[in-house]
């Protein structure tokens, strides 16, 4: 056993069919080389430090080790040639800055191809060990994490987006193909027998709206994507049009052809945003500012908005739904009731309260109205849509951690769940005395952002996998 004085990530052979067969140990600040001809008696034969960065990755070929590393952590990435000398040494002779944070690169002479971060896959011309060319950065959709090269073809990983294949017979990558994922979903609706699908990635970088073909939801596929440039964390659809939110704009959608969905209008806030829906000609934001506010606009040209006014809002509002002419709109400690008669002057006519561990989502279907607390299901009669009236209530078993916060419902029965809540379903008659029935599913959390239920099936937004699919 020979110790390495660092934690070792990377480990590589250098000339293994050779004479002067070497080990090489990447740690994250040091590279260190081992003669190790005799396995049983490794020799340090010298060591590099990258005490001034970050050593991303190592590959080898014959004699030569090439490596990329940060300067600084935060994409400042560089390729770097070393050579291993007959006496106990590495020669740095060459390196070049790439164009993002250099994560990994494979070397066939005389390219190297570096999964090169934020920016892309990059190809540098390796020829001269002493001077290092970048050749081309080919941009995709996320950061680019890992590379492997078998023949033509070249496969770059890309964090929360799956991964892409290029065709590099020529220096500069083509694109083959890159195989449509669904890794973190936030927001579902539903078109017909389509889902559109809000996908966030976990870095900020990389966010997606993708719509997803359910006419069969045992063979689910994905047939629609758009990249916004952000990071969408909520959708929301009224008959043609879909609203998406990022953290400070919304984008207005034609939905028509939900396959291909075209943008409207894009509106940026300088606030973040809460939520949001459409009604009608109406559409109204809630955001966090000095205060909490909404906006309402008038869209009856959703290709160009009009503002209208802006209401300051006593809490954070959680939800907002719609019945005949009431808006109602939850936050965690009421349901506070909004007449529409006037759309763009929403007027508040009521509210409603009985839970005191606070509400977190809601459905109306019909003269009732359903609402998800952190720990329980409950039910309001809204026949007098200003005045609510408890119905019932059933409590839901404790989650491991925080509580509900999402539902969706098929008028029979409830579905409610969390990031760190399995979904459980709830029958829903009587309204004065619903019944906890089962969880949906057993199994690990999948950190749940979002539930919608559509002829039959359940469909859930996670994190973690993706958009899981439930029969019913």
């Amino acid at each position: 056993i020979t110790p390495v004085p660092y934690e070792p990530q990377i480990l590589r052979l250098l000339d293994p069919e050779g004479p002067n067969t070497h080990l090489v140990i990447g740690t994250h600040t040091k590279l260190f080389s081992y003669k190790v001809e005799n396995p049983l008696t490794p020799e340090p034969t010298g060591e590099v430090n990258y005490s001034q960065g970050y050593l991303r990755d190592v590959f080898t070929d014959g004699l030569y080790i090439y490596t990329t590393y940060d300067m600084t952590g935060g994409g400042e990435g560089y390729i770097q040639i070393m050579q291993q000398t007959s006496v106990p040494h590495i020669v740095v002779t060459g390196e070049k800055a790439l164009n993002g944070g250099g994560l990994s690169l494979v070397v066939d002479f005389p390219y190297a191809y570096v999964a090169d971060g934020n920016a892309g896959v990059t190809v540098v011309d390796v020829s001269d060990f002493s001077d290092p060319v970048v050749l081309n950065t080919t941009p995709m959709i996320s950061t680019a994490r890992h590379t492997l090269k078998s023949g033509n073809f070249l496969y770059v990983t890309m964090k929360d987006a799956g991964f892409q294949i290029f065709d590099v017979s020529s220096p500069i990558p083509s694109s083959v193909k890159r195989p449509p994922t669904l890794n973190a979903a936030y927001s579902i609706v539903e078109k017909d027998d389509y889902l559109i699908v809000a996908e966030s990635g976990e870095s900020g970088v990389y966010g997606a709206i993708k719509t997803v073909d359910i006419s069969t939801p045992s063979n689910a596929k994905i047939v629609g994507e758009n990249f916004p440039l952000a990071r969408p964390f909520e959708l929301d659809l009224y008959e043609n049009l879909m609203l998406a939110l990022y953290e400070d704009k919304w984008t207005i959608f034609d939905a028509t052809d939900p396959i291909s969905l075209a943008t409207l209008h894009t509106k940026f806030e300088g606030d973040s945003i809460m939520t949001g829906r459409i009604m009608g000609n109406a559409l109204y934001i809630a955001h966090k500012g000095a205060n909490y506010t909404l906006r309402i606009y008038n869209i009856s040209n959703p290709s160009s908005p009009v503002y209208q006014t802006e209401q300051v809002l006593a809490k954070a509002p959680q939800d907002i739904k719609f019945s005949g002419n009431y808006m109602y709109m939850v936050n965690i400690d009421a349901v506070q009731i909004y007449s529409i008669v006037n759309p763009f002057l929403p007027n508040n006519v009521g509210s409603y309260s009985n839970s005191a561990s606070g509400y977190t989502d809601s459905e109306i279907i019909g003269k009732f109205m359903y609402l998800c607390t952190t720990d329980s299901l409950e039910i309001a009669d809204i026949t007098s849509p200003t005045s609510p009236v408890f119905s019932g209530s059933v409590l839901l078993p404790p989650p491991s951690y925080l509580e509900y916060e999402i539902m969706a419902c098929d008028g029979h029965f409830s579905y409610m769940g969390g990031r760190w809540a399995p979904a459980y379903s709830c029958l829903l008659w009587p309204p004065d005395d619903p019944t906890l029935v089962a969880p949906v599913y057993s199994g690990i959390y999948n950190f749940a952002y979002d539930l919608l239920y559509h002829k039959s099936h359940l469909y859930e937004a996670t994190t973690m996998l993706g958009l899981i699919i439930y029969d019913l």
